[in-house]
């Protein structure tokens, strides 16, 4: 399956922009540098550019730091975020 690249973009715009300007927690930092390489990573992407190492370990960085799914980012897909989410409630425990 190819990735789409442009629509990976567009993903992890909406979580940077979501991150950004919205209140996540008391004590939450964002780091906007950091956002800012790892969007360059996937706009290079989205070009044609090929893929460094250098380029790479931002995006990673980010998407561990802020446990964001590689999986939505990557390929679209919601469905370990919609499982994780429901393995942390509460009520969803027997």
């Amino acid at each position: 399956m190819a990735i789409d690249k442009n629509a990976a973009l567009a993903r992890l715009e909406v979580i940077v922009n979501t991150l950004a300007t919205r209140h996540v927690a008391d004590g939450f930092k964002f780091d906007h540098q950091l956002a800012e390489q790892a969007l360059d990573y996937l706009r290079g992407q989205a070009r044609g550019e090929p893929h460094t190492d250098e380029k790479f370990e931002p995006f990673l960085e980010f998407m561990r730091r802020y446990n964001q799914s590689l999986d939505y980012v990557i390929e679209g897909d919601v469905s370990n975020m919609f499982t994780g989410l429901a393995a942390a409630s509460v009520t969803g425990r027997a």
